[in-house]
């Protein structure tokens, strides 16, 4: 996450365990590529087109592996912590077997079926494993990962990761330039590509893990972003079933530790989308006493004292959050800017 000499005070990234027992479900799309592929670039632009439909409501990562072709920049950056990955699931009962291939929630298939699975994935209602996620740094990055246990039995084969990503990545192949977005670079710990395993979790626990690393000097810090996950490789004869129990970062759930939930009815920001000014209009008992902007990856772009209506014309065309605080609460609302 960028800028986290504010975030670390300011943003607590979390999936919530509520009193109930039960937490929000994150999808994890893990995206299996390969730079040099005509079929993995055709594709690509009807694979982000399905995720921005669900922008903010699932997580993606992109993997590039060494066939068909091995000379994929992208797969030589970090070859090794990829190959594992892809190891995880060619030991299990589905492999990687194409490329590009999509795995939403530990299931790879073909990119044709990526919206439905995501469809499908977010229609989950069961929550077996609460993650909650703190991230601490900007060149050296440390999560500490708390994996809830939301069933009533033990769980024995639970595995955690935390990823660096890079928000976007241009390549040049052949003469043509592509944008590549939520690149895979590193993972923290010293799992390299094979997971941090939890260890038995017995019903309604919870445990905390700790995973650090540096940012490779050759990459800025600021377009890096962590994504965590927590699988669960369910015995199968002598291989296993991958179930991605739940994911989080901070593009996917942004809340903070004395967040307000106010309606939109009494809290409203207009136009949205918008492209010269917002509109502020409040009727609840909050009172803002400042206001702040951050972009979709977490860093802050504006922070002034609050005011009802709130130039964003120096800003560039995305999603943003807006941030309304005072002394004892903040309000965060969402907007494009045009």
């Amino acid at each position: 996450m960028k800028n986290l000499s504010v975030f670390t005070t300011l943003l607590l990234v979390l999936l919530v365990v509520c009193a109930e027992g039960q937490s929000t479900k994150i999808p994890l799309v893990e995206h299996f590529s390969n730079t040099p592929c005509p079929i993995c670039q055709g594709s690509r632009a009807g694979i982000y087109e399905d995720l921005a439909k669900v922008e903010g409501k699932v997580n993606h990562i992109t993997f590039h592996r060494g066939s068909p072709y091995p000379d994929c920049e992208l797969y030589l950056y970090n070859k090794s912590e990829q190959d594992n990955r892809e190891g995880v699931y060619n030991n299990s009962i589905r492999g990687i077997t194409g490329s590009p291939r999509l795995a939403v929630n530990g299931v790879p298939r073909h990119s044709s079926a990526l919206a439905s699975d995501i469809e499908n994935a977010l229609e989950e209602n069961e929550v077996n494993v609460g993650l909650n996620m703190k991230e601490e740094g900007s060149t050296s990055r440390k999560v500490t990962l708390e994996v809830s246990n939301l069933t009533g039995t033990s769980m024995e084969n639970l595995y955690v990761y935390a990823a660096m990503v890079e928000e976007e990545v241009n390549v040049n192949v052949d003469g043509t330039n592509y944008e590549i977005h939520d690149v895979f670079r590193k993972f923290l710990g010293d799992q390299g590509g094979s997971g941090n395993a939890v260890g038995a979790l017995e019903g309604g626990a919870t445990t905390e893990i700790v995973l650090d690393g540096s940012v490779p000097n050759d990459l800025s810090a600021n377009n890096i972003y962590v994504v965590a996950w927590v699988e669960n490789r369910v015995p199968d004869g002598d291989k296993y079933e991958i179930v991605t129990e739940n994911s989080v970062s901070e593009k996917s759930s942004l809340l903070t530790s004395n967040n307000l939930e106010i309606s939109k009815t009494e809290l409203t920001i207009s136009p949205n989308p918008a492209s010269e000014y917002l509109n502020i209009t409040n009727v609840s008992s909050f009172t803002p006493g400042r206001l702040k902007i951050y972009n979709i990856s977490g860093k802050e772009v504006k922070s002034i004292v609050f005011t009802s209506q709130l130039s964003i014309s120096d800003l560039r065309p995305g999603s943003y959050l807006l941030v309304l605080e005072n002394e004892e609460h903040r309000v965060v609302r969402k907007f494009i800017k045009q």
